[in-house]
């Protein structure tokens, strides 16, 4: 088969190159169609990308970009090579295909680097390798940096510029990095964390979380900020009168879900009793629940706490009822949470720690959460975990390592630190994990 002149000097000048390129070998998605839903057939992989380690590899064909120098790809699904200059396309037979399938696994994919720890900041390392694999936001963060007004809120947004610059590091094939320009800003912007200091990885994630809200927060506030697209869904709680089943509701925002598992924190939880109560018929998960609260070693998953977290409680403490307006007095009431509106990104925070101790609980954070029983109407909605933050020590002394799954290798790596090592997804599933981040994937909520 005679190919176009393209695609001889692709071979010719690559030759040695296309011994030890990265690419894998199932179709991945379009990284330019919004949270990667091409199907898979229409994949198509920018060749010059590959060999010059760039992340930006998997296209769609409506997104293929016109190059008179970058001007060759293949179909990942048949072996096509497509020559955009000649608009000539060949089935594959060549060296480049068996050369490209044959050394799917002999370099590391974009993504897998490193943050050092500069003095106590692994709680902020983990937070940030955890951020930078929620695609949604790594690609609208990178993808817009040029712009005019990307430029002007990163003169006024020191820490912005530095996150976003950090984000183009980790995402290039390299060393570990050494963040002191991010980490530096961490601790100018805010009191809450100083230098040197043991803090808390959920406490440094609602923080930046917020401030990456606030920075993109327009005055007027007329529609959402692309971190309340990304992070944000909408949950209902109806408060029902006992006395007269009058219904009131209200609504807020949400961005993740706290579930707590110490015996203190579910001695005060008025969901867990009811939950308890409601599960005294299926007495062999019923004592499963028991004997995790009395802190024996039980293996227990997150959905059993998310279905604690979201059943029907009767509140009947004095000092917790409601006034209602029908009854005109404080009467108790059935209370019930459900979610509106389901994030695009999640994040599942267990709360671990005890006044003075940390319990080793074991709860499981499933690979795949289908989180429709706790949607209203029972909506379809169904996640992915894509990054876990695990902690090890006691309260006040620990260490924070996270595992997340790169999306262009579709592998779990141990990010401990400068340190990095590829995990199974067994593995994933047997940690004592404390926040889970899930992506949602599927869903019937319009």
């Amino acid at each position: 088969m005679q190919v176009c002149e393209h695609i001889q000097l692709l071979q010719s000048v690559y030759q040695e190159s296309l011994q030890s390129i990265y690419i894998k070998s199932r179709p991945l998605r379009c990284q330019a169609c919004p949270f990667d839903s091409t199907p898979e057939p229409n994949t198509w992989v920018h060749l010059n990308n590959i060999l010059q380690k760039k992340e930006n590899i998997y296209f769609c064909e409506g997104h293929l970009e016109y190059s008179d120098k970058d001007c060759t790809y293949l179909n990942l699904s048949d072996g096509v090579l497509w020559c955009r200059s000649c608009e000539a396309r060949y089935l594959c037979n060549t060296l480049i295909q068996s050369d490209i399938f044959k050394k799917l696994s002999m370099s590391k994919s974009p993504g897998i680097r490193g943050l050092k720890n500069l003095g106590n900041t692994c709680f902020i390392n983990s937070v940030i390798q955890s951020l930078s694999n929620c695609k949604p936001l790594k690609y609208y963060l990178i993808e817009n940096q040029s712009s005019p007004f990307f430029k002007s809120l990163c003169e006024e947004k020191k820490l912005l510029r530095e996150f976003i610059n950090l984000l183009i590091e980790i995402w290039k094939v390299g060393d570990a990095i050494a963040p002191e320009d991010f980490i530096s800003s961490v601790f100018e912007e805010t009191q809450w964390f100083r230098r040197g200091d043991q803090a808390d990885a959920h406490e440094f994630l609602m923080f930046f979380i917020n401030y990456l809200n606030e920075s993109f927060m327009a005055p007027t506030r007329e529609s959402d900020t692309i971190i309340e697209e990304i992070f944000f869904g909408k949950m209902t709680t109806t408060f029902t009168c006992n006395k007269c089943n009058t219904i009131t509701e209200k609504y807020e925002k949400f961005n993740d879900i706290n579930l707590p598992i110490t015996p203190v924190d579910i001695k005060d939880d008025n969901s867990y009793k009811a939950f308890l109560r409601n599960q005294k018929s299926n007495l062999q998960f019923y004592k499963r629940l028991v004997n995790l609260f009395k802190g024996s070693n039980v293996d227990i998953s997150i959905n059993d706490c998310l279905n604690a977290f979201f059943d029907s409680v009767h509140i009947k403490k004095l000092t917790e009822l409601k006034m209602c307006d029908i009854c005109d007095e404080k009467t108790d009431f059935i209370r019930r949470s459900f979610i509106t509106t389901p994030p695009k990104n999640l994040a599942v925070i267990l709360k671990r720690y005890g006044k003075y101790t940390k319990p080793k609980y074991k709860v499981r954070f499933p690979l795949y959460l289908d989180a429709t029983e706790y949607t209203e109407n029972h909506t379809k909605a169904f996640y992915n975990l894509y990054a876990i933050i695990d902690h090890f020590g006691v309260v006040n002394m620990g260490h924070y390592k996270c595992y997340c799954k790169n999306h262009l290798d579709d592998k779990w790596y141990c990010f401990n630190d400068n340190k990095i090592n590829e995990v199974t997804n067994e593995f994933i599933s047997s940690l004592q994990a404390y926040i889970g981040f899930y992506e949602l994937t599927s869903s019937d909520f319009s």
